[in-house]
């Protein structure tokens, strides 16, 4: 059901009739809802601790595999969480949907977002999942290479690609020229999961992971990827649409997508973390020395650069940035206010930021040198009733800095 001009699918008539008869239940047109209420139970009762990478943990991949549908199979000793494609995907998901958070170092279900979740259909989750992945899916939740097309992932245009080289009757992948590139293991998985491809497996080799022998495209697969290109990718109006904080509004393919999917009323909608007042308490450390730094919620991420400027004893006189993982997994960052880009770190205030106790917030200074630390956030004072602070205060000092200069 192919239809295309050039290395363009366009959408016909067919393709439209093809997406209005496609149920969508837990198990259709791929096992996506059923797993991923099968993780979500699991994690409600086994919240794992997460890696120092925010990862899924050696001894949690196993059972988490074992709940899925189609369990992986696979001849490696000591897989990682990468190892597993289908569930490394279904963590991005679980990540950028807003279904799960961070606690400490735990990976937890967010009971707020799940009960509004429970109160959608299945057509209504599916486009929630397939918005979490295309628009909002960030490679670092995962830890991949994070490239992005203006303000989405490169999940898409990957999967298009890969659509244009796979023939309507499937191929080994050994025949497939841009194998294993595009669009990348986990979205191999996710193209399964939603319904986009039918995937051979082939049997367990001992050392190796995930063995595939074909890989077909899906009529509906292929529908929708032409619906998405046709009416969003290549629609400016709609493509660079973006809310009052200019960032992708939540449900931006349902008006799209719902004379397809009637049933697709609602969309699953979190809340951004709000502004926090309080007495923020963060802990440097660079080699051998460490230092604790409190400032209030109003102080900026410039007064903070000085404040760990100050406590190495280092010149003021070079770029830096700050970066760190939002809400979502995606990482955010606040450049040195002479930076070109936005947002700068004389605009961001400490109480802007989605930090919870336990993470890290990344300084990079003076981008020939290099110098990177982390400053995890140990205590947050909650409250107007402390008193704001004057200036950033300095204490605990353990160790000696590092000359600045290494010559």
């Amino acid at each position: 059901m192919r239809s295309t001009f050039g290395d363009r699918p366009v959408f016909t008539d067919a393709h439209a009739q093809i997406l209005r008869h496609q149920a969508i239940t837990l198990q259709e047109p791929g096992t996506l809802l059923r797993d991923i209420e099968a993780l979500l139970a699991y994690l409600g009762e086994h919240p794992p601790h997460l890696t120092a990478t925010g990862q899924l943990p050696l001894a949690a991949l196993r059972p988490m595999n074992e709940e899925l549908g189609h369990p992986l199979q696979f001849g490696l000793s000591r897989p990682q969480q990468r190892s597993y494609p289908p569930l490394n995907g279904l963590y991005l998901l679980l990540r950028a949907s807003g279904l799960t958070v961070i606690e400490g170092n735990r990976l937890v279900v967010d009971e707020a977002v799940l009960a509004a979740w429970q109160r959608l259909n299945p057509a209504e989750r599916y486009g929630s999942l397939l918005e979490s992945w295309l628009l909002r899916g960030s490679p670092e939740i995962i830890n991949e290479r994070a490239m992005r097309v203006w303000d989405h992932p490169e999940h898409f245009h990957l999967c298009a690609e890969f659509f244009a080289e796979l023939p309507d009757e499937g191929a080994s992948p050994e025949n497939l020229f841009a194998w294993p590139y595009l669009p990348g293991w986990y979205n191999l998985a996710l193209l399964e999961l939603f319904g986009f491809l039918d995937i051979q497996h082939g049997e367990p080799v001992e050392g190796q992971g995930w063995q595939i022998e074909r890989l077909q495209p899906t009529p509906f697969g292929q529908a929708l990827l032409a619906l998405l290109f046709n009416r969003y990718f290549l629609d400016d109006e709609v493509y660079y649409a973006r809310d009052e904080k200019g960032t992708i509004p939540v449900g931006v393919w349902q008006p799209l997508l719902a004379p397809y999917f009637p049933n697709w009323q609602h969309t699953l909608a979190v809340s951004e973390a709000s502004y926090c007042p309080g007495r923020y308490q963060f802990k440097l450390k660079l080699g051998r020395f460490a230092c604790r730094i409190t400032l209030s919620d109003a102080h900026t991420l410039e007064a903070l650069s000085d404040a760990i400027l100050r406590a190495l004893r280092f010149d003021h006189d070079h770029l830096y940035q700050f970066s760190y993982q939002d809400r979502f997994g995606a990482e955010q960052v606040a450049n040195h206010p002479y930076m070109e880009e936005d947002p700068w770190a004389s605009e961001v205030r400490v109480g802007d930021l989605p930090l919870r106790v336990g993470q890290a917030l990344h300084y990079r200074y003076d981008f020939g040198d290099n110098w990177e630390m982390d400053l995890t956030l140990e205590a947050v004072e909650e409250g107007p009733e402390e008193p704001t602070l004057a200036e950033p205060i300095i204490s605990d000092r353990q160790g000696k800095p590092p000359a600045q200069y290494r010559w």
